[in-house]
């Protein structure tokens, strides 16, 4: 997509790909989507600069009143590892994202496919996501511990 700031533009070529874009959702510009992948964005939630999705045949679900920064990854797909084949990345398989509501996610993160973030997470920037997150957290880091609880006072 072309790098500028016309979130409405954005949204309805989005929509023309066939993904699910909220009206209120915000769309910087320069989203790869590599594969076939079924994106859906939540209502007024802000997708920054080079943001990529990568996979086949899976979904990305991203919820509603999200933050996702610059240079942010979506990597849905893998392989299977094949010691016996003449490639040890053996077939390809891809799995679905799920981003909850209110999710804020750090410049520069990777989230791995098979992936839930919860609802009310913030994820740090640069940060590697390789396991489910838990609502109400703050994960950072490669590859992502848990910070801070947002339940505690602390």
């Amino acid at each position: 997509m072309p790098n500028m700031a016309f979130f409405k533009i954005n949204r309805y070529i989005l929509s023309l790909m066939g993904h699910e874009v909220a009206f209120s959702a915000r769309v910087w510009s320069s989203i790869d989507i590599l594969g076939t992948v079924n994106l859906r964005i939540g209502k007024d939630t802000f997708i920054g600069h080079r943001f990529t999705v990568s996979g086949d045949n899976c979904n990305v679900e991203i919820g509603d009143y999200c933050d996702i920064s610059s240079n942010v990854s979506f990597v849905n797909g893998s392989h299977l590892i094949d010691l016996n084949g003449p490639r040890i990345a053996g077939e390809g398989f891809s799995l679905d994202i799920k981003v909850g509501n209110r999710v804020w996610i750090g410049y520069g993160s990777i989230v791995l496919g098979g992936i839930d973030i919860g609802d009310n997470v913030i994820i740090g920037a640069g940060s590697l996501v390789n396991k489910n997150i838990p609502s109400n957290t703050i994960y950072a880091g490669i590859p992502a511990k848990i910070i801070r609880d947002l339940t505690m006072n602390n």
